[in-house]
């Protein structure tokens, strides 16, 4: 039978091939260094631990990760339901053939990482090392940054929004890579907005809606006084119509700039509003200022 409800809180762990095959285990505040840690086991919950060793984690399912500093090649291999949050993952070949995992607001150091997982998500996470995410189905980023990251996503299936830089994207399967531009690096095309917008335009009776949140997942506005140096612009104000937020929607044509900077300001954020304001004063004078 498997051990079962093991309960360690600010201790050291030390020796080879520690925790094999049990259920419910739970880490606070505790060292780790075991080459094979972890192997079959199922139920795992760590908070504020350090791991360290090779192959940890292997073929263990329903694991809780949270603020873990991990160093060790192999890890993760073949597990699954796994989630980690606020960790840094200092690791070579992880995830190979896991199967739903979700990490979030952490570092991933490493190369070949996520080779033939199904069903990874990495959400608002920076990853670096060559060859990442290849041979991957259902594989999403969201939100991420990626680093001396070559020959991505070879065969994958995959669904990314990133920032920054992929230095080089190797024949995808199947789905979309979101990485525009950050300052004054521009990376992909225009796509087919641009036709969207001038078709609305020539059509008979048409109505150009740009919908959008007010803020980014990070609670950025996404209405902002000027673009980032260098950014790309796709849609100019000549094509811009409608803009919506969930706070409300604005027609922008024929109006002015104080006129455009007043309207887009009303379905901002309320929280974000009275900076925009300032912005917008200090840009335009009194040509915003006397706008009602």
């Amino acid at each position: 039978m498997p051990t079962e409800k093991i309960r360690i809180r600010s201790s050291v762990i030390r020796g080879v091939k520690a925790l094999r095959e049990c259920r419910d285990a739970e880490f606070y505040d505790t060292e780790i260094v075991s080459p094979e840690f972890g192997w079959r086991n199922r139920g795992i919950v760590m908070e504020n631990c350090s791991v360290t060793g090779e192959y940890a984690f292997f073929s263990s399912s329903d694991i809780k990760l949270r603020g873990i500093k991990f160093s060790g090649k192999y890890s993760f291999q073949y597990a699954e339901n796994v989630v980690i949050e606020d960790s840094f993952l200092d690791t070579k070949d992880a995830f190979w053939h896991a199967k739903n995992v979700t990490v979030r607001n952490s570092v991933v150091n490493g190369e070949y990482l996520g080779w033939y997982s199904e069903g990874l998500t990495l959400e608002n996470c920076r990853i670096k090392g060559t060859q990442p995410l290849c041979y991957c189905r259902g594989l999403r980023l969201i939100d991420c940054e990626t680093e001396a990251a070559d020959l991505s996503f070879e065969y994958s299936d995959v669904d990314a929004d990133l920032k920054g830089n992929v230095v080089s994207v190797k024949n995808p399967r199947s789905g979309r890579i979101v990485a525009d531009s950050i300052g004054e690096m521009i990376f992909s095309g225009v796509g087919g907005q641009h036709d969207f917008m001038y078709g609305c335009s020539l059509s008979e009776g048409g109505k150009c809606f740009i919908a959008l949140p007010s803020r980014t997942n990070k609670g950025k506005s996404k209405i902002v006084p000027t673009l980032t140096p260098g950014a790309g612009v796709v849609t100019t104000r000549f094509q811009a119509q409608y803009i919506a937020t969930e706070y409300g929607i604005v027609f922008l044509r024929g109006k002015n700039l104080a006129q455009r900077a007043k309207a887009l300001i009303s379905i901002a954020h309320p929280d974000d509003r009275e900076e925009l304001e300032k912005a917008a004063c200090q840009r335009f004078g009194y040509s915003f200022l006397r706008l009602k």
